[in-house]
């Protein structure tokens, strides 16, 4: 049941980013997965991880690291690779331009 949660809450975070910019996200399975990682890590520490040695606190910790990993790495991905093409069009781009065929009639 919960595995179909999550699959449920992946595929909405899909056609969400899709409606919205029209660009089908690979990466959010990566980031996903990346949050899924680091939530384990800090949950764990350096004990093996069982319902018995993690206490509330320490999974809401681990929560919000893995939330806060994955929204650091989301933002640095679109400051790096998004944004600096946002706004440029093809017009803008300097070098040679095309020339367009010279159609006939005959």
């Amino acid at each position: 049941m919960s595995a179909g949660g999550v699959y449920g809450l992946i595929a909405i975070g899909h056609s969400l980013i899709y409606r919205l910019t029209g660009i089908v996200h690979f990466a959010l399975g990566d980031l996903i997965g990346l949050g899924a990682f680091v939530t384990l890590l800090v949950a764990a520490g350096t004990q093996p991880l069982t319902q018995e040695t993690v206490s509330e606190g320490r999974l809401t910790l681990a929560m919000v690291a893995g939330i806060a990993v994955c929204v650091l790495v989301g933002t640095a991905g679109y400051f790096a690779v998004v944004q600096p093409y946002i706004g440029r069009s093809e017009s803008r781009e300097p070098g040679p331009k095309r020339r367009q065929p010279n159609l006939v009639p005959i």
